[in-house]
């Protein structure tokens, strides 16, 4: 799968989060999950590895999904689906990514 395919899955994962809360200021403090912290720093470092003019927005949809998920990690309903729901992540992008030289 083509490292620019990430770009839709991570957005796919931000919607699938129904809290998505403005906070750029904030964007870089972890979620407080620790599947969820685990699985977007390896996604950074993925995307550390794809084509410079790709970077931006793949970083962008992480900003993104790190935001939702901190408001998510806010409610404690939404907060326990969260280590379910990062792992999930994990092992799909764990697959798909391998080719890329990318480690979840």
């Amino acid at each position: 799968m083509p490292i620019k395919k990430l770009v839709p899955l991570a957005l796919a994962a931000v919607l699938a989060v129904p809290f998505l809360a403005p906070a750029a200021h904030a964007a870089e403090e972890p979620v407080g999950v620790a599947e969820c912290d685990t699985f977007i720093r390896n996604l950074e470092a993925c995307i550390a590895k794809a084509p410079a003019d790709q970077r931006a927005q793949m970083t962008g949809s992480i900003t993104q999904m790190r935001s939702a998920w901190r408001q998510a990690a806010r409610n404690p309903q939404s907060r326990a689906a969260l280590p379910q729901q990062c792992s999930m992540m994990t092992q799909q992008m764990k697959q798909q990514m391998a080719a890329q030289g990318c480690e979840f």
